[in-house]
């Protein structure tokens, strides 16, 4: 039962992980489009 447990944690964690890992990068992304617009402007 335990080991099994772990298991569900470890793909709710992968999953979580992935997730933040997107939201991260596309934040970076649009951080940098937002200064391009900036200086352009």
């Amino acid at each position: 039962m335990a080991f099994y447990d772990v298991q569900e944690y470890a793909k709710i964690w992968n999953r979580r992980q992935i997730v933040a890992l997107c939201v991260l990068l596309y934040g970076y992304h649009l951080i940098n489009y937002l200064r391009k617009s900036v200086k352009y402007n």
